[in-house]
């Protein structure tokens, strides 16, 4: 018994043709207009030709992960759509095909790629950003190298009652400069050590102090021990959560970025907008499922159906849908919804607008 009938794998063609040509077109549109607003700034700054392609081929990636909602947008209304231009939904229909069981491929390939875009999101999007960020800092923002290389005034906290302020942490060589550590019992100071330096061993794992000062309170009296070197391998934080703050939710995965969440809320930070970001790696992906289940029955609804109008239909469905997605994320970075909710509303809107299609449709 055949799973695919012979519509079946005619529609699942067209759907893929259109799928692979329209994202094929988004790559390039998103490559020659990012080119052409940066080519002035690659001459001026002389970056090799080799590292201006490798800098595009980590954008590919992105563009991808960010494009495919509309091109399954695109590809379901164009191949349902084709049907219903030409009468072929019609005669479908007659043959006892409901259109429930027509769409049921494009449906079960639009979950597919939801999958496969939420992979690409996690496996390859963080490391791509990353390298593009990295070849955009080192060869064309040049004139800013100093001041990304030196993080100010950061402060870090532990719940057991540990405060760690840094004035400067050079991010090359792992260095802070004029460090304080203050442990609290309650809200008394109980100790203190300020250095003029603290120095990440990867060896030891630990942080070794230089010309400082340790103070210890007991019984109303201080006792302080000044030093030359101090290692402490008792410090709650590591180099790579000081550098993790100047990271995008985009340059992390998931559990990346979960792990951060709960080291920042730990700390006694505020999370809310990390945790938008967070959400979202999930919500996202599955736009294109949700793009299929409200576009493919839309196009089979619909009588007359052509070229311009199937591009009017993506744009403006895809303007609603990316409005609802920065309206979530908006109100959840100012705490008017849950992060869960913030992530999820563009979801539920138009998964609940696919419904009411697929229940007023003449299957």
């Amino acid at each position: 018994m055949k799973i695919l009938s012979i519509i079946d794998r005619y529609l699942i063609g067209k759907f893929l043709s259109v799928l692979f040509f329209s994202l094929l077109a988004m790559v390039t549109i998103f490559v020659a207009v990012n080119y052409v607003e940066n080519a002035d700034k690659f001459i001026d700054r002389k970056v090799p030709g080799d590292i201006v392609f490798e800098y595009y081929l980590n954008f590919i990636p992105n563009i991808i992960t960010l494009t495919l909602p509309v091109d399954i947008l695109l590809a379901s209304l164009f191949s349902v759509g084709s049907l219903a231009r030409f009468n072929e939904l019609t005669a479908v229909k007659s043959s006892g095909v409901s259109v429930y069981r027509l769409v049921f491929p494009l449906i079960a390939i639009a979950l597919l790629v939801s999958l496969a875009n939420f992979w690409i999101s996690e496996n390859i999007v963080p490391a791509s950003n990353s390298t593009k960020t990295e070849i955009w800092k080192t060869y064309v923002d040049r004139a800013m190298m100093s001041r990304r290389m030196m993080g100010n005034n950061i402060s870090l906290y532990d719940p057991e009652g540990t405060k760690v302020f840094i004035e400067k942490f050079d991010k090359k060589n792992i260095v802070c400069t004029n460090i304080s550590i203050q442990k609290f019992y309650g809200f008394e100071l109980v100790s203190r050590i300020d250095a003029h330096e603290a120095r990440w061993d990867s060896l030891k794992s630990a942080w070794l102090l230089t010309n400082g000062t340790q103070r210890r309170f007991e019984n109303e009296t201080e006792i302080v021990h000044n030093f030359s070197l101090m290692e402490k391998t008792d410090l709650f934080f590591h180099p790579d959560d000081i550098l993790k703050r100047e990271q995008s939710p985009d340059e992390m995965n998931f559990v990346e970025l979960n792990g951060f969440i709960k080291k920042l809320r730990l700390s006694g930070a505020r999370t809310e907008r990390w945790e938008v970001d967070y959400h979202l790696k999930f919500a996202y992906p599955l736009t294109c499922f949700f793009m299929v289940v409200f576009g493919a029955p839309l196009a089979a609804a619909r009588k007359k159906s052509g070229a311009g109008l199937n591009i009017f239909l993506t744009l403006v469905i895809c303007f609603g849908y990316y409005s609802m997605i920065q309206l979530g994320r908006f109100m959840g970075y100012n705490q008017t919804l849950d992060p869960v909710q913030a992530a999820w509303i563009g979801n539920a809107i138009f998964g609940f607008l696919s419904v009411l299609i697929f229940l007023r449709i003449k299957s």
